[in-house]
């Protein structure tokens, strides 16, 4: 547990939670990942114990680009569910970050839930891959 608290606090803690009851007990946390992979949706990826050295990985990568851990939970959930944030969210995400997201996985299309195109996308057209 305090490997997991450690690799967000003490520069970055909002970007996590945690619950107590019922099914979460004694303690679960949980990566803040809203409107990181689908537009308009609250979104949060579970840390399990097997996960933190992922998680720490993902922490040192972005210390090796000279990045804070501002960017960590989202960087954990892309590559814990191989995908890659939505179109949208790399006008966020600092241009030196891109590549270690878009290694957690393929592009994906254009939609509802992912209405921008990616910045690698060279046609730049709504609908593309």
């Amino acid at each position: 547990m305090l490997r997991t608290l450690a690799v967000f606090a003490p520069d970055y803690n909002l970007g996590i939670f945690w619950r107590l009851d019922g099914e979460y007990a004694p303690i679960t946390f949980i990566a803040d990942v809203s409107d990181v992979f689908w537009w308009g949706a609250a979104d949060g990826e579970e840390i399990r114990m097997a996960d933190v050295p992922l998680l720490e990985q993902a922490a040192a990568d972005l210390a090796q680009a000279g990045e804070d851990c501002s960017w960590v939970g989202e960087l954990y959930a892309a590559r814990k569910r191989q995908t890659r944030p939505q179109g949208a969210m790399y006008s966020r995400i600092p241009a030196a970050l891109h590549p270690l997201f878009d290694a957690a996985g393929s592009s994906r299309a254009t939609g509802l839930g992912n209405p921008h195109h990616y910045p690698d996308d060279e046609t730049g057209k709504p609908g593309a891959v």
